[in-house]
């Protein structure tokens, strides 16, 4: 299947298993553009993914899908990364918090992220100051990878400017900009 039918399905509101059966039934980019999808869009897509060697796009139904979205009520077709994909077997910790904890707080939440990922327990969080970050630095302390789920695109200049650690793994269900 072509990366831009797939990238093009990605933008019309269709649930997963309908866009998975519209790519199956050989459609055309041109059908789709039809149906709303923006070639633009797709282009845009598509440079940035060949401009930024480390990214990496997986869609909902393919091998290294993440089975937790599976679970969803709505799960993303499209998901875009930088490093890895949670892997199936993996223990999935995910942890949110307070964007502003008092010391006592934010010293728990590390001590709790460091034993958690000390036991083979991969943290799942956000990259918001607080608790989420400080989850980051007991990953980072003990150079284990983490995932953070990103709210925007990681093409966007909050994501650019986020010097993640080598260990970080970013995930985005959005457009890169």
């Amino acid at each position: 299947m072509k990366l831009s039918i797939l990238l093009a399905l990605s933008l019309l509101p269709l649930s997963c298993e309908k866009r998975i059966a519209l790519a199956h039934s050989g459609v055309t980019l041109q059908e789709l553009v039809n149906r709303g999808a923006s070639m633009a869009r797709v282009k845009r897509m598509l440079r940035f993914l060949n401009e930024e060697q480390s990214l990496k796009v997986c869609f909902w139904g393919m091998d290294g899908y993440p089975s937790a979205l599976y679970q969803m009520e709505n799960p993303p077709f499209r998901l875009m990364y930088n490093n890895l994909l949670p892997d199936p077997s993996s223990h999935l910790l995910t942890l949110c918090g307070t964007r502003y904890p008092d010391g006592n707080g934010a010293q728990r939440a590390y001590r709790f992220s460091l034993e958690a990922c000390a036991n083979n327990t991969t943290l799942v969080t956000s990259n918001s100051r607080g608790i989420d970050r400080t989850a980051l630095y007991a990953s980072g302390d003990l150079k284990v990878n983490a995932f953070v789920i990103c709210d925007c695109g990681l093409a966007t200049r909050r994501i650019k400017a986020y010097h993640a650690l080598p260990f970080v793994s970013l995930l985005s269900p959005y457009e890169p900009d």
